[in-house]
């Protein structure tokens, strides 16, 4: 069973309020923090906890109760904000920081100033994207970790009606075979013996390197 959590999200621009979503979809308590207004209200009617304020100034963000959340999340868009309430966070003695950056320059400054973990959305999805298009027949991936990801492939006509055992995915890509979705329906992949057909998506895990390779199923 998954452990409640509280988090603090500072910054309800695109990157802040999505994060915020997930995390009260998960179910767990979820702070929102914009010093701009009418974006506080407009997620009036859809976060629970919303509050209104500057968190570059360390007594707001000692008011805030700072000590209560087992997770800060720093989304602000404006460069200097971010940087500076990262840096009063971490001061202030933040069980953990996860903040967003803009730049490599950025993400740097921010590890500097003791982020725990810093997310850079475009650099990660051009990464991402890169991957997908270098290995023209993957369609989707979702990261598992720093460097480990789940990736949906699709099967061509060299490997209809082929065993998982016969194609060879761990030995000549070094990854694993998990599931197939077939017509719209999903199954898991429990043999060797266990058969794919063109149009296919396999869904495989495995290292980004290694995800790489896969050039043709």
């Amino acid at each position: 069973m998954e452990v409640k959590k509280e988090f603090m999200v500072i910054g309800l621009g695109a990157f802040g309020s999505s994060v915020a979503r997930g995390l009260i979809h998960r179910g767990h308590t979820v702070l929102g923090i914009d010093r701009d207004p009418n974006i506080v209200n407009s997620f009036a009617g859809e976060f629970n906890n919303l509050v209104i304020a500057d968190t570059t100034k360390m007594e707001t963000l000692i008011e805030l109760g700072l000590k209560d959340f087992d997770t800060v999340v720093v989304g602000i868009g404006d460069v200097v904000s971010n940087i500076l309430t990262v840096q009063l966070l971490r001061e202030l003695g933040a069980k953990f920081i996860l903040a967003r950056a803009v730049s490599t320059t950025q993400e740097h400054i921010l590890y500097k100033l003791g982020a725990d973990k810093v997310v850079n959305p475009e650099k990660d999805m051009g990464e991402r994207t890169a991957m997908m298009i270098s290995g023209a027949l993957i369609l989707d991936m979702i990261d598992l970790a720093d460097d480990f990801s789940v990736a949906g492939v699709k099967v061509s006509d060299k490997y209809d009606g082929m065993s998982l055992r016969e194609i060879g995915f761990r030995d000549r890509f070094g990854v694993n075979a998990i599931m197939v979705r077939r017509a719209g329906k999903s199954y898991p992949l429990y043999s060797p013996d266990d058969k794919i057909h063109k149009g296919d998506i396999v869904f495989v895990t495995g290292r980004h390197s290694e995800l790489e390779k896969i050039k043709e199923i």
